[in-house]
């Protein structure tokens, strides 16, 4: 595989991230307007950093990361979502080689 072929895969995996994490922010929203406290919008802050990761990016290395910390937060909005007796549809996170 040439370096180009190599870079657009990586800015597919890129963009899938940032769905993903688009995805993620809208669950919050949900969970808020449900009532959840988001104090400081910690969450929410979170996810925008995440965002701003991946956007900038340079390696699947980087990727990998941003996805671990991401899915740590899908947990705390899935557990929230589960005491409210809400049930959710979980992201599916791109699996980096």
């Amino acid at each position: 595989m040439n370096q180009k072929d190599e870079m657009h895969i990586f800015r597919e995996l890129q963009e899938e991230v940032l769905d993903n994490l688009g995805a993620l922010r809208v669950s919050l929203e949900q969970c808020k307007d449900y009532g959840m406290d988001d104090t400081d919008d910690e969450l929410y802050n979170e996810i925008l950093s995440l965002e701003e990761d991946t956007k900038s990016s340079e390696s699947k290395l980087e990727i990998s990361a941003v996805i671990q910390n991401a899915k740590s937060l899908e947990k705390k909005i899935e557990y929230y979502f589960e005491t409210q007796g809400i049930s959710s549809i979980g992201i599916e996170w791109p699996d980096i080689e």
